[in-house]
């Protein structure tokens, strides 16, 4: 019906508004002759459209319309489910969601033609809407204590759910993870985990403890959170361990399964989005069932496991369910840059991200390609706005797509030719060397580094080395008499350690003025150096050969790859500033995709300013002087650091006295 009404859209014919009941079978729908000629699917879609085209009039009542459509289009009885939902689908329920969505934001002249309602504007409808009265249906009063923008928030969740659900992928809808218990405790209902939310929590559990101990302690802990990006210093663990961890007879506490249980009813209380956030990164989806271990681990060439990028993971677990997804030409019109835009911020990352992937699955986007980077491009000078954000993610989506349109996706991605919409390498390669555009060139060096995180991006790129030099810097011959500006009049924005104590600060978070200097070019300086040597460490971990990996507080950073308590982790060694304005050296542990130099860090040898002095280059780190900070692993002996390409003690070319 879609395709038949914009041909003739095309030859400008006069076209009104779909039916919302069945225009050659409307006796089919007499609610008198169920049972006879009647039919249960025709009257329920009937009335389904009636309620979507009227709903943007009653807006109390649109919760309840995307509650009934979700709750249909996820029914577990297979025969029964899909012909229910490949009617739905028949009768352009998708489509006439997506319009109710977006309203006047619809980006197809058409589809406002053809469903009026849905598209009605916002300020229409508030003008056209007749006073409500609250219904006694229990959704409804969940509702009632809800100020406009939270009931405008769940409002868009559940509709994004629907169509999810429409799009045959059930697990987008949402489990709850608490309930109201009904008993009163100073004066406030108190609420348990569900018995789904229970399971899941044990398992994450039993996996991040130790196998031969039945509790975690402080250092699993605050391992444990910093695959979430957490601030967590140590007084901040040893709140957690004050309220729920157990005193051992030795001495130390540990966090059995209640503890951890209660951590999380409490914190699901205080910030649910946030523990929504901790099931995604851990290979739940919404509905809190796990992903399949193929989408969730990869096999290296030596046979460990790796995890898979959480965006990676959920395109993997798409693609396992390709045949369930409709094969709707009018699918195709989902997945545009303001939908996109719509669904990043209304629901949580889990459901948008799979909402995203499954739009996008084996189709042809070469066009939202080509807006997203030009959209990119010309907000380069706005890292931080909405449009900006959503298009980095718009790229990880399109990267992570494991079909047969992925070489050629990543290929326009990465080096598209148009000038007004350039790919990301080639853009880089273009804007490195110019002082005007060089922090473009920085940001897409930091999102190329998430980029190569996925396995397709990953083999293109060791492929195509086209446009991939500007991203290399070059060894450099040591000057020992170079030195960068201290930058002192910089905020500070890093922790305040006290090495003795792993004294990090509450810093909420690295503010990026304190990353890259605006007239620090150091990152394609053709003199860095590539590589350092740590040995003798202590923590045997430690020691080896850290790379390269960028900059931070004006210096190189480098990074080791290493296998931590059962674990592959990536240890960093890189310089930051603290709060009292000093500058120091750090063997650390740093969240994936995470700045060095915040409380996420898990500390494990330091070096302080004094030390430091003794050093002519003061842009690498020096040789001694190192301190271990025990109290997260960093046994003595402190190492020993130096440029790979100098091991000889005392070598004051390698600028060393």
């Amino acid at each position: 019906q879609v395709a038949d009404r914009e041909r003739l859209l095309k030859k400008r014919e006069h076209i009104g508004a779909m039916p919302t009941r069945l225009e050659t079978a409307r006796q089919l729908e007499d609610v008198a002759n169920i049972g006879g000629t009647a039919t249960g699917v025709g009257i329920i879609l009937s009335f389904i459209t009636e309620l979507v085209e009227l709903s943007p009039r009653m807006n109390l009542k649109n919760v309840n319309v995307c509650f009934f459509i979700r709750e249909l289009a996820s029914l577990q009885s297979r025969v029964e489910a899909n012909l229910l939902r490949d009617a739905m689908n028949a009768a352009q329920l998708l489509l006439r969601l997506f319009c109710l969505a977006l309203r006047e934001k619809t980006p197809y002249d058409y589809l406002k033609q053809f469903f009026p309602g849905s598209s009605l504007p916002m300020e229409t409808a508030r003008m056209m809407s007749k006073p409500e009265t609250n219904t006694s249906n229990l959704l409804q009063m969940q509702h009632s204590g809800m100020n406009g923008n939270e009931y405008q928030s769940e409002k868009d969740q559940l509709l994004l759910e629907a169509i999810g659900c429409l799009f045959g992928l059930p697990w987008v809808k949402q489990e709850p993870l608490t309930f109201e218990t009904g008993s009163v405790q100073r004066g406030r209902v108190t609420v348990a985990l569900t018995p789904v939310a229970v399971q899941a929590l044990t398992s994450i559990f039993e996996e991040s403890k130790p196998s031969e101990s039945n509790g975690m302690s402080k250092n699993d802990v605050q391992f444990y959170m910093s695959r979430f990006h957490h601030r967590l210093n140590m007084q901040k663990i040893d709140n957690i361990f004050e309220r729920y961890g157990v005193q051992q007879p030795d001495g130390n506490q540990l966090l059995y399964l209640d503890g951890f249980l209660e951590f999380y009813r409490t914190a699901a209380q205080a910030n649910e989005l946030e523990i929504r956030e901790h099931f995604h990164v851990l290979g739940y989806r919404p509905n809190l069932t796990r992903l399949s271990d193929e989408a969730r681990f990869y096999s290296d060439e030596s046979g460990e496991k790796h995890h898979n990028y959480p965006i990676e993971a959920i395109a993997i677990e798409v693609a396992r369910y390709r045949s369930a997804l409709p094969l709707l030409e009018t699918t195709e019109l989902l997945f545009n840059l303001n939908f996109a835009h719509h669904i990043i911020h209304s629901c949580p990352n889990p459901v948008a991200y799979t909402l995203l992937v499954a739009f996008a699955f084996g189709r042809d986007t070469r066009r939202i390609i080509h807006d997203a980077l030009k959209l990119y491009q010309d907000n380069r000078q706005h890292w931080d706005n909405d449009w900006s954000q959503m298009c980095t993610t718009v790229f990880m989506i399109l990267a992570a797509i494991p079909d047969e349109w992925q070489k050629d996706r990543i290929n326009m991605l990465l080096t598209s030719d148009h000038n007004s919409a350039l790919g990301l390498l080639r853009a880089g390669n273009t804007c490195h060397n110019t002082r005007e555009h060089h922090h473009y060139a920085e940001k897409i060096l930091e999102l190329m580094k998430t980029l190569k995180k996925f396995r397709g991006v990953s083999n293109w790129m060791a492929e195509n080395r086209v446009f991939q030099e500007w991203m290399q810097p070059q060894q450099r011959r040591m000057n020992p008499l170079q030195s960068r500006n201290d930058h002192s009049g910089r905020r500070d924005g890093h922790h305040n350690m006290h090495v003795n104590a792993h004294g990090h600060s509450d810093s909420e978070g690295v503010n990026e003025s304190d990353i890259d200097s605006d007239d620090d070019d150091s990152a394609f300086d053709e003199n860095l150096v590539k590589e350092m040597t740590v040995e003798g460490a202590g923590l045997r971990e430690i020691n080896g050969t850290y790379a390269r990996i960028g900059q931070n507080d004006n210096v190189s950073k480098f990074m080791r790859t290493s296998r931590y308590n059962g674990r592959s982790v990536d240890f960093m060694l890189f310089r930051c500033k603290l709060t009292d304005g000093t500058r120091r050296w750090y063997i650390s542990i740093v969240p994936e995709n995470a700045h060095p130099g915040t409380t996420q860090d898990i500390d494990f040898y330091a070096v302080g300013p004094s030390q430091q002095h003794s050093v002519l280059d003061p842009n690498i780190p020096p040789r001694d002087g190192w301190m271990a900070i025990p109290s997260n692993g960093g046994g003595g002996p402190a190492p020993q650091v130096y440029p790979k390409e100098s091991n000889v003690v005392g070598d004051n070319e390698m600028g060393y006295l």
